[in-house]
C-alpha cells in the first residue's frame, strides 16, 4: 500500500496524468526510497493496484518485477532472460480490451529465439553456426504461424492423403516463406540489433552474422550483459511501435495511456534493468513507458542523486510534465520516510484507480468512419463525373493508349510532335464543335432537328516504340472526314431535306488490338429515334483483326472504309463497303508506270505475312509481270530480320533497269530505306537519285514529309489526290460523303422506325455512286475509275 505522506497525493495525481493521457514525454524513472525498504516497495505495489479495476481487469498495460518474478527467474539457467520474458508476457496480458489484445512482441520474440537457440546449435564454424541458427529461427517462427504450423503437422501425419497435402504445400511454400523470413530479419526494424552487437565485437554484418555471437562459444567476454541489453531494447522498441497511433486503426486510437514498468530495484536483477533503461533511452525524444522503481538509499544516491520529499518532488514533476527538463535526467528520486498525513490518506482512499481518458469503441471508430465517408464521397463524385463525362466508354490499354468511344468531354490524348501531321486533339475539338452546332439546329416548328450518328472507327493512336515510327494514317482520314462533316452540316442548316450528321470518334488502338472491346461500345449506342446510329466509317487498315471486328462485332451496321485497299476485307455478311479502289486497281496503275519507263524488271519489297494488304498487292503485281521470286525482297512488319546488306547493294546497283517497288506498309518501307542509307551503293546516288515506286502504303510517309531526307532516292507514290496529304484526307472525306448520301436516301421520313439496315439497303443498290472528293466513287471498285494518280513526292 502507498504510504500517505505529505504531498504524495500530488505525486500520484501527476503520475496518473502521465499514465492516463499519453503526453509523449521524454524518459522518466521515478525512484522511491526509504530507510524502511518496505515503504518503497509498498509504493510499487500500491500503484500497481491503481492500474486495474474492481474486477482485476487492466486499465493500463503494465508489468511488475517483484519477489515472485525474481524467484521464478532464478529457477532458470539465465535469470535475466527469464525475467525479461516474464515482463514481456505481463505487458501482453495487461493490454485493455479494445486496444489490440493480440499484440505480439515480434522483435523481442525474435531476439529471445536467438538466445534460446544456443542449446540446439554447436558452434564449429561461423558458416555452420549461421546456417543452423537460421534453420532454428525459421522453425520457431513457423510454429507461431497457424498456417505454416498446420502444414508442418499435416506433412508428418500418418494418414497418406493428409500427408500428401502437407508435403505438397510444404514444397510450394518453403522457399517463399524462407525468403520472407530472411528479409524480415534484415529489415529496417531490426537494424539496431547489429549496432548493439557491433559495440561488443567491432565487426559489421547482417542479422545472422551478428546473432551467432550470442551463442555459447561465440567468443564474447560478457555475453550475458549483451543478451540482457539486446532483449531489453527489443522489448522497448516493441512497446514504442505498439504505442504509435494510426488514424485508420481504431484500436490504436484507444491507446491513450502510457505503459508502466514497476521494478523492485532492491533486487540486483531489477536494479540492473533500471540502469539499463536509463542508458538505452538516453536521447530518446519520447519514452515508450513510465518506469517506477524502488531502490535502497545507497543505490538511490549513487544513481539518481539526492532524493526529494514527496512535496518537494511535486514542482519538479509538474515542470517536467509541462515540458521542462529534469535536474538529473531521467531520474526523479523521492524519499518516503516522513510521517503520515491525514489529507494524503483520505485522497488515496478516495482515488483508488487511474482513469484513462480512452475513447469508447464507437468514438474510436468515428475518425475512420468520417475519413471513409469523405473518401467514398470523393470517389463517388469522381465516378459520377467520369461516367457523366465523355470518357465513360474508354479505357487505357496495355500500351498506354486511351481506346474507346468519345463524342465530347474527353480526349484520346495523343499529341503528335511530327511536323506536318494533323493534331488529334485539335481534330477532336473540331468534331465536338461540329456536333454542338447540330444540337443547335431547329426545324420549322422550333424543335430540335433529327440527325444521324456516324462513328469514325480506326486506329487513332499508336505506342511510341522502335517498330512504330510512321504517323497514324487515320489522322489524315479523320481530318478529311471532319471537314466533310462541317461542309455537310452547313448545307443541312439551310436545307431541311438534308439530315444533319454527328461524328463520333472511336479509337481501336494500334493495329486494332482493342477493336473488339471498342466495337462492343459502338454497338451499345442507340440505333433508333432522333440521333440513331447510321453507319461506321474509317477502319483504314486491311488487317485480320479489323476484318474480324467488322464481320463479327459490327455485322448489324454498314461499315464504309476510307484508305483501305485489300479485297479480302469484304466478308460474307456483306456489311463492309470499300470507298477506295482495291489493290487490283493500284497494281494496274503501277504496272503501267513501270512499262512506260522501259524497265526490264522490278524488285518488289513486301510482307508475305500481311496477306490482306502487302501480300495481296504483291500477288496482283506479279500477275501483271511486276517482280519475280528472284528479285523480290521480303520484309516483316515487326521484329523481323533486317534486309541483308548484299540484297540492298544488289537492289541499288540494278535499280536503273530493275526498279524497286515497295508494296508494304510505311513502317516496313522506312526500315528498308534507313538500312539502304548506310549502304554506299545507295547513299552515293545523291546526284543521280534512284527512282523508287511505292504503293498506297507509302502515302502516310509522303504526307508527313519524312521521305525528303533520303536524298539518294526519287520516290513516286500511287495516290488518290494531287498530293499525298489530299489523298488520305480525300478518302476520309469520301467515306463520310458515302455515308451522308446513303443516309439521305434511307427513307428518312420513317424517323421513329429508323434502323441502320436502311443505310445498308442504299449502299447495296447496283447503281449507287457518289461524286467524291477524289473522283466518282463506286464501292468495292477493282478498276480505279480514273481516280489513281502517280505523284512524285521527292
Amino acid at each position: 500500500m502507498i504510504k500517505p505522506l505529505p504531498g504524495v497525493q500530488d505525486v500520484i495525481s501527476l503520475l496518473d496524468g502521465v499514465v492516463a493521457t499519453r503526453p509523449h514525454l521524454p524518459p522518466l524513472v521515478v525512484v522511491t526510497t526509504s530507510g524502511e525498504i518496505a515503504d518503497a516497495r509498498g509504493f510499487l505495489e500500491g500503484y500497481r493496484d491503481r492500474l486495474t479495476d474492481v474486477k482485476h481487469r487492466s486499465l493500463v498495460p503494465h508489468a511488475y518485477a517483484g519477489e515472485a518474478a525474481f524467484g521464478m527467474a532464478r529457477a532458470h539457467e539465465m535469470p535475466d532472460v527469464s525475467l525479461l520474458d516474464q515482463l514481456a508476457s505481463q505487458f501482453r496480458a495487461t493490454i485493455p480490451s479494445g486496444a489490440g489484445r493480440r499484440w505480439r512482441t515480434r522483435q523481442f520474440t525474435t531476439c529471445l529465439d536467438v538466445v534460446e537457440a544456443g542449446g540446439a546449435i554447436v558452434v564449429v564454424s561461423a558458416r555452420q553456426a549461421r546456417t543452423g541458427l537460421l534453420r532454428q529461427l525459421e522453425q520457431e517462427w513457423a510454429k507461431r504461424r497457424p498456417l505454416l504450423s498446420w502444414i508442418h503437422r499435416t506433412a508428418i501425419a500418418a494418414e497418406f492423403p493428409s500427408k500428401l497435402v502437407g508435403l505438397v504445400l510444404s514444397a510450394l511454400l518453403a522457399a517463399p516463406s524462407r525468403w520472407w523470413f530472411a528479409r524480415r530479419l534484415n529489415g529496417r526494424r531490426l537494424r539496431w540489433f547489429g549496432a548493439q552487437v557491433n559495440k561488443a565485437n567491432g565487426l559489421h554484418g547482417d542479422f545472422l552474422d551478428q546473432a551467432v555471437w550470442l551463442l555459447p562459444g561465440g567468443g564474447l567476454p560478457d555475453v550475458t550483459s549483451l543478451r540482457r541489453r539486446i532483449l531489453f531494447e527489443a522489448l522497448l522498441r516493441d512497446l514504442e511501435l505498439f504505442m504509435r497511433r494510426k488514424r485508420f486503426l481504431p484500436h490504436r486510437r484507444r491507446r491513450r495511456w502510457t505503459p508502466v514498468l514497476l521494478l523492485d530495484g532492491t533486487d540486483p536483477l531489477a536494479a540492473t534493468l533500471v540502469d539499463l533503461y536509463a542508458e538505452l533511452t538516453a536521447g530518446w525524444p519520447v519514452a515508450p513507458l513510465l518506469v517506477i522503481s524502488a531502490l535502497t538509499p545507497a543505490d538511490t544516491a549513487e544513481k539518481a542523486g539526492e532524493p526529494r520529499t514527496a512535496g518537494g518532488a511535486v514542482p519538479v514533476l509538474r515542470s517536467f510534465v509541462n515540458g521542462a527538463a529534469l535536474p538529473t535526467p531521467p531520474w526523479l528520486p523521492i524519499r518516503l520516510d516522513e510521517p503520515e498525513d491525514v489529507r494524503a490518506k483520505g485522497w488515496i482512499e478516495s482515488h483508488l484507480r487511474v482513469a484513462p481518458r480512452v475513447p469508447g469503441r464507437v468514438s474510436a471508430l468515428a475518425p475512420l468512419v468520417a475519413t471513409a465517408l469523405v473518401v467514398a464521397s470523393v470517389a463517388g463524385v469522381v465516378a459520377y463525373r467520369y461516367h457523366s463525362s465523355g470518357c465513360s466508354d474508354t479505357m487505357i490499354n496495355a500500351g498506354g493508349e486511351r481506346v474507346g468511344v468519345i463524342e465530347g468531354g474527353c480526349s484520346f490524348d495523343y499529341a503528335t510532335s511530327t511536323p506536318g501531321v494533323p493534331n488529334l486533339t485539335s481534330l477532336e475539338q473540331d468534331v465536338f464543335a461540329n456536333n454542338d452546332a447540330v444540337d443547335r439546329l431547329k426545324d420549322a416548328n422550333g424543335d430540335p432537328r433529327y440527325y444521324r450518328e456516324v462513328v469514325f472507327f480506326a486506329p487513332l493512336t499508336r505506342p511510341d516504340t522502335q517498330e512504330r515510327t510512321a504517323p497514324v494514317n487515320a489522322i489524315w482520314q479523320l481530318d478529311g472526314a471532319v471537314d466533310a462533316q462541317r461542309r455537310h452540316n452547313d448545307d443541312a442548316r439551310g436545307n431541311a431535306q438534308l439530315v444533319p450528321i454527328k461524328l463520333v470518334l472511336a479509337n481501336s488502338g494500334d493495329r486494332f488490338e482493342d477493336g473488339d472491346w471498342v466495337a462492343d461500345r459502338i454497338m451499345a449506342r442507340g440505333k433508333s429515334g432522333r440521333g440513331g446510329l447510321a453507319a461506321v466509317i474509317g477502319i483504314s487498315q486491311s488487317r485480320r483483326k479489323s476484318r474480324d471486328v467488322v464481320r463479327d462485332r459490327l455485322a448489324d451496321v454498314p461499315v464504309i472504309s476510307s484508305s483501305m485497299y485489300g479485297s479480302g476485307m469484304r466478308n460474307e455478311k456483306g456489311n463492309m463497303f470499300m470507298s477506295a479502289p482495291l489493290n487490283k486497281a493500284f497494281a494496274a496503275s503501277m504496272a503501267e508506270w513501270t512499262g512506260q519507263r522501259g524497265y526490264t524488271g522490278a524488285a518488289v519489297v513486301y510482307d508475305p505475312e500481311d496477306v490482306l494488304f502487302s501480300g495481296e498487292l504483291h500477288d496482283v503485281l506479279a500477275a501483271r509481270g511486276v517482280g519475280t521470286p528472284a528479285t523480290d525482297i521480303e520484309v516483316g512488319e515487326e521484329n523481323s530480320k533486317p534486309v541483308s546488306e548484299s540484297r540492298l547493294k544488289e537492289l541499288c546497283t540494278r535499280a536503273d533497269t530493275v526498279v524497286p517497288v515497295f508494296a508494304g506498309r510505311a513502317d516496313q518501307i522506312r526500315k528498308v530505306l534507313d538500312a539502304a542509307s548506310n549502304v554506299s551503293e545507295c547513299a552515293s546516288r545523291t546526284d543521280d537519285p534512284i527512282r523508287l515506286l511505292a504503293g498506297p502504303g507509302m502515302i502516310v510517309e509522303a504526307a508527313s514529309g519524312n521521305l525528303t531526307k533520303y536524298k539518294w532516292a526519287h520516290v513516286t507514290v500511287t495516290s488518290l489526290g494531287p498530293t499525298a496529304v489530299s489523298s488520305d484526307e480525300g478518302t476520309g472525306a469520301d467515306a463520310f460523303r458515302v455515308a451522308a448520301v446513303a443516309i439521305a436516301g434511307a427513307c428518312e421520313s420513317a424517323e421513329e422506325n429508323w434502323d441502320p439496315p436502311l443505310v445498308r439497303t442504299q449502299l447495296e443498290q447496283p447503281d449507287f455512286t457518289v461524286d467524291g472528293f477524289t473522283g466518282p466513287i463506286r464501292l468495292n471498285d477493282e478498276t480505279g475509275g480514273g481516280r489513281i494518280r502517280m505523284i512524285d513526292v521527292t
